[in-house]
C-alpha cells in the first residue's frame, strides 16, 4: 500500500492490510470499538455442499490477532504438536499424545517467531537416516 504524495497513511489500515496478507484464509475486520475480528469458513468434507465449519476469533489488538492466527496455522500444519505462545511473546511446541506415540519427535522446540518455530518443527520431525555401522568409501 503506497500513499499518494501529501496523503497521510492510516496505521490501522496498514495493520489490516498486513494481517490480510499474512492470513489469506481469514476474513479480517477492525470493529468500531477498536478490537479485531477474524472469520474462517472451512468446507466440511463429506457434508452437504455448502456446509461449512465457521471459526471466529476476536482480539484486542492487531498483534494479538496475528499471534492467534499464526498459532492456529501452526496447529493445522503440525497436528501432533501443542503450540504455545508465552505472555512474553516466545513460541514453544511440545508433542501432544499423537506426537509422543510417533517416537520421532523431540521433547520440545522453541523459537522467537512463528516462522522460526515452523522451521524448527520441520527440522524436529524430519526423519533421520538409519545408521548401518561404519561408512566406507
Amino acid at each position: 500500500m503506497r500513499p499518494v504524495t501529501g496523503q497521510r497513511t492510516d496505521p490501522q489500515r496498514i495493520k489490516a492490510a498486513r494481517l490480510i496478507e499474512a492470513h489469506p484464509d481469514w476474513c479480517i475486520t477492525r470493529l468500531p470499538d477498536g478490537s479485531w475480528h477474524a472469520v474462517r469458513r472451512t468446507p466440511l468434507a463429506g457434508a452437504l455442499l455448502g456446509t461449512y465449519l465457521e471459526t471466529e476469533v476476536t482480539a484486542d489488538t492487531a498483534d494479538a490477532l496475528d499471534a492467534t492466527l499464526a498459532a492456529d496455522q501452526l496447529r493445522t500444519e503440525f497436528p501432533d504438536w501443542e503450540i504455545i505462545r508465552t505472555d512474553r511473546g516466545h513460541w514453544w511446541a511440545v508433542p501432544n499424545e499423537a506426537g509422543r506415540a510417533s517416537k520421532r519427535a523431540r521433547s520440545s522446540v522453541d523459537a522467537d517467531t512463528p516462522d522460526e518455530l515452523r522451521v524448527a518443527l520441520r527440522e524436529a520431525i524430519r526423519p533421520t537416516a538409519p545408521h548401518h555401522g561404519r561408512c566406507t568409501r
